[in-house]
């Protein structure tokens, strides 16, 4: 009887860490983690998926728009929330379209226009 209710509270346990792990997964992004993870560096998700010379893969291309998306999601740190949404459905926009596959190099060019650092931050980054 003993061992009966050790399974089911074992089971209970995992069924319970699972639920957590689901509402761990369907957390938006941080904007700071979507900055360091999605734009920062060469080898960013954002050079990737813009890049002229090279094929981005589908799962990049999923990847980078729905961190795009978690960041849209997100309240702007500083500013007008009507320019941060404007801004950000200016990036989600051509990144549709490069994962359904449409206009792919036009999608490319949009995307690199409407992802401008200097834009984005001067609105909407709070001076450190």
């Amino acid at each position: 009887m003993a061992a009966v209710v050790a399974v089911g509270a074992v089971v209970t346990a995992s069924a319970s860490l699972a639920e957590e792990k689901k509402e761990e997964e369907k957390k938006p992004m941080s904007i700071h983690d979507v900055m360091e993870k999605g734009f920062k560096g060469g080898k960013s998700l954002f050079r990737a998926v813009t890049n002229k010379k090279k094929e981005s893969t589908e799962e990049q291309n999923k990847k980078f728009l729905g961190m795009l998306k978690d960041m849209a999601k997100q309240k702007p740190p500083m500013g007008d929330e009507e320019s941060w949404k404007k801004l950000t459905t200016a990036m989600i926009e051509p990144a549709e379209m490069i994962v359904k596959g449409e206009e792919v190099a036009k999608a490319k060019l949009a995307l690199k226009k409407a992802a401008s650092c200097a834009k984005c931050h001067k609105a909407h980054k709070p001076k450190e």
